[in-house]
């Protein structure tokens, strides 16, 4: 059985492909289509890319997949979450390549030193 929620760690570029790809996976089973299961694929690799997840032994980061379900919709949330070493917190402009893709762009900062930012893309029932 293909579960949808899932948190995967990423320590490498391969690492990244698979995330992209379980994404894409995921989309494609609660019924969006294929032009929305590239966006948000392509939308997770971005933003997995801005903040440096996987770049190298230093960008240890996780990304995470959720269904989301409501009366009239059904969504996946993805999250890609990463400890900056550094404390810089980017801005959410920083996402605009991303934003356009998605319905929704989230960012978090727990502490000073920790970053993740959400996209949820919604699919009418």
């Amino acid at each position: 059985m293909y579960n949808i929620d899932t948190k995967m760690p990423i320590n490498n570029e391969s690492d990244l492909v698979h995330a992209r790809l379980r994404v894409r996976e995921s989309a494609r089973r609660i019924g969006m289509t294929l032009m929305d299961q590239s966006r948000i694929s392509m939308a997770t690799s971005s933003l997995a890319n801005a903040l440096g997840l996987g770049r190298d032994e230093r960008s240890f980061g996780y990304v995470t997949i959720e269904k989301l379900t409501n009366d009239t919709k059904v969504g996946l949330r993805v999250t890609c979450s990463r400890s900056n070493n550094d404390g810089y917190i980017p801005p959410l402009s920083y996402f605009s390549n991303e934003r356009w893709m998605v319905d929704e762009l989230e960012l978090h900062s727990s502490s000073p030193n920790d970053v993740e930012v959400s996209i949820t893309k919604w699919v009418t029932l």
